[in-house]
């Protein structure tokens, strides 16, 4: 810094010569790399840079929603427990066919019955024969023809066609009332084995040795 200001005053004092009558010559420009690098330039001031105020914007509101209620589960059910059902008391018991017994009383009623209504409705003579079971068809069978078709009590049919179409009734009706009664008669005389669920009858009352108190003897008990 003084070796600059000597530079200048220096050139203060040329120039003031130079403005008298006496005439000089400018010093030479020094060209001295190492002369050159002693001068220092003051670097210009850095610029200022002014910032905006800031500027405060409000964040938008935030809507948290509220929680949703609790939801209530409603526990399962206990599983269900079924006992196993104890196996049913059975037994077999004999029982007469009271169905086969009964549906050859019925047939055979019914064809009695149809024998018996025909006779007495056309007015067959003798009309008693249809009033034996199982017999009557055949002694109806027998009869014959009449000997005076011209009289309605007298026995006997009144011509062949008749005679013909009589026999074939009553062979059909002596055929049903002898399977009726056959079905009856087997029906009422044997039996059958039924599965009834149950206690047995014959089984109700039941006897059995237990010990005594403390171990001690027999007890007897009965059970029903």
């Amino acid at each position: 810094m003084s070796r600059l200001l000597a530079l200048a005053s220096v050139l203060a004092t040329r120039i003031a010569f130079a403005d008298s009558t006496v005439t000089l010559e400018a010093p030479p420009l020094h060209t001295d790399p190492a002369l050159l690098a002693q001068i220092y330039i003051t670097p210009p001031p850095p610029p200022v840079y002014l910032s905006p105020p800031p500027v405060y914007v409000a964040p938008p509101p935030v809507y948290v929603a509220p929680p949703p209620p609790p939801v209530y589960v409603v526990p399962p059910a206990p599983p269900l427990y079924i006992a196993p059902m104890a196996p049913r008391p059975m037994h077999y018991e004999t029982r007469p066919r009271t169905g086969l017994m009964v549906g050859g009383l019925v047939l055979f009623g019914v064809f009695w019955l149809t024998d018996v209504s025909i006779t007495y409705g056309l007015g067959h003579n003798p009309a008693w024969e249809s009033l034996v079971p199982l017999i009557g068809p055949i002694l109806q069978m027998r009869d014959g023809l009449s000997t005076n078709p011209n009289s309605l009590t007298a026995p006997g049919y009144y011509n062949e066609s008749s005679e013909a179409v009589a026999r074939t009734f009553l062979a059909f009706d002596f055929v049903m009332q002898a399977v009726g009664l056959t079905m009856a008669i087997i029906g009422a005389t044997t039996s059958k084995q039924v599965r009834v669920y149950g206690e047995s009858p014959g089984a109700k009352v039941r006897f059995a040795l237990t010990p005594g108190p403390g171990g001690h003897g027999h007890g007897f008990a009965v059970r029903w």
